[in-house]
């Protein structure tokens, strides 16, 4: 860390050099004189003025005049004298108000970083909250397909099982039927087995008698299988067995269910995905700053001159309304928090100047810009996105390059902002 000497007001100052974050990116060149529609209390027309600094809450910066007009001498760079009003000298700030309003800016810095601490944590919060709804339903579905799946394998095996069990005793009626068929058509080609034609082929009788015995035999077990068998098949016979159609039904019921969980592969598919994004969006809300951000990308200094005069003896006269931060001309400025783009132009005092209306309710005035970024009034923008760059537009020719930045909580009046930037500064050195 370095310190520089500056003289400010015939008083010599120290101003605090501090690291820079990143290199500045190409600059957009500003753009021909642009004014945008500005409300009342920004015309700096004269109907309110000083109107800056006064105390009476009404104005915004006086440098927003939005006239358009050529004002000689004032942020025009054509080198002519301001307008002179005679014995216009500027009034002593008592050291009360002075304390007071350090005071104020230090209560609204800490204010506006808890809120914007908070919007991070609600964002986060509400990621996380996305990401694991969607994987507690990817859960829930994952777990029905396999409680239903378990519950198919099983029933689809005991239906397995009984048919398997139907077609063996189906089987053994059929085969029992066969050999029965196949003793009586023998029985009926050779007639039936006896005594003499045991004799007449030479057999000792009682060999013939114990064929005789043992074909009556056979003939009767046949006929028992075959009675068997078919007490054994179901009622209806193998046909028409009512057993059979219910297995049938079984089974296709069971086809029926596992072809109704298609739906479910599907939603179990999408929750994957909507998971898979969740996650990559948490990550990236993590990834955000939980913190305001300082509005210069680079090495800078800066020194309280928040109620310090300005222009006094000019129809311009008014009291510092924010801080002057120099920096290397075309040092990136950048958004402090996340938010939404407001106007955007040049103007007589200011130049070239943006507004940021914040997430938190705060807004905030860049100006002396020496060109834009490539943003439009309404955008919305993280913080850390470029905004401008430091320059000396407007009636900060011919001084060093800075940046004119003010903060106004919740979109009024002014605040000191140099303790907001104080505790900035700190803690980016401190990392």
């Amino acid at each position: 860390m370095a310190t520089i000497s500056l003289p400010v007001a015939a008083v010599t100052v120290l101003l605090t050099v501090l690291p820079g974050r990143s290199a500045p990116p190409p600059l957009r060149p500003a753009e021909a004189v642009t004014t945008f529609a500005t409300p009342a209390a920004e015309t700096g027309d004269g109907t309110d003025v000083p109107g800056v600094g006064n105390g009476d809450g009404t104005a915004v910066p006086l440098e927003e005049t939005g006239d358009g007009t050529d004002v000689p001498g004032v942020g025009n760079g054509d080198g002519t004298d301001t307008v002179e009003i005679p014995g216009n000298d500027p009034p002593p700030v008592d050291g009360t108000v002075l304390s007071s309003a350090l005071d104020e800016g230090t209560r609204a810095a800490v204010e506006i970083r808890s809120r914007v601490r908070e919007l991070a944590r609600a964002r986060v919060d509400l990621a996380r909250g996305n990401r694991d709804g969607n994987q507690q339903a990817l859960e829930a579905v994952s777990e029905q397909l396999r409680g239903t799946l378990d519950r198919l394998r099983r029933e689809g095996h005991e239906l397995d099982v009984a048919q398997l069990d139907m077609g063996q005793r189906i089987d053994a009626a059929r085969s029992a039927g066969d050999a029965f068929t196949g003793d009586l058509i023998t029985l009926y080609t050779r007639g039936p087995v006896t005594v003499v034609d045991g004799e007449l082929n030479g057999d000792d009788p009682i060999v013939a008698v114990s064929r005789v015995v043992l074909s009556e035999i056979l003939l009767a077990t046949r006929r028992a299988a075959v009675l068997d068998a078919y007490i054994g098949l179901p009622s209806g016979g193998e046909g028409g067995s009512s057993e059979l159609a219910e297995l049938r039904a079984r089974g296709q019921a069971l086809r029926q269910e596992s072809e109704s969980l298609a739906p479910l592969y599907t939603d179990r598919i999408d929750l994957r995905e909507k998971v898979l994004a969740a996650d990559l969006a948490l990550r990236e809300v993590e990834a955000l700053p939980d913190d305001l951000l300082f509005p210069v990308d680079g090495e800078y200094n800066f020194v309280d001159t928040f109620l310090a005069p300005r222009m006094f003896g000019t129809r311009y006269a008014h009291r510092h309304q924010g801080v002057d931060i120099f920096a290397e001309r075309d040092t990136p400025l950048v958004a402090v928090e996340r938010g939404v783009v407001g106007r955007v132009g040049t103007i007589n005092l200011g130049g070239n100047r943006v507004w940021l209306i914040g997430e938190s309710g705060t807004e905030y005035y860049y100006a002396h810009l020496s060109g834009f970024a490539d943003i439009t009034p309404g955008q919305f923008v993280e913080a850390g996105t470029v905004l401008g760059y430091v320059g000396t537009s407007g009636n900060a020719v011919g001084t060093p390059p800075h940046v004119h930045f003010e903060v106004h909580p919740g979109g009024g009046r002014a605040v000191n902002p140099t303790p907001l930037m104080n505790q900035l500064a700190e803690r980016d050195r401190q990392r």
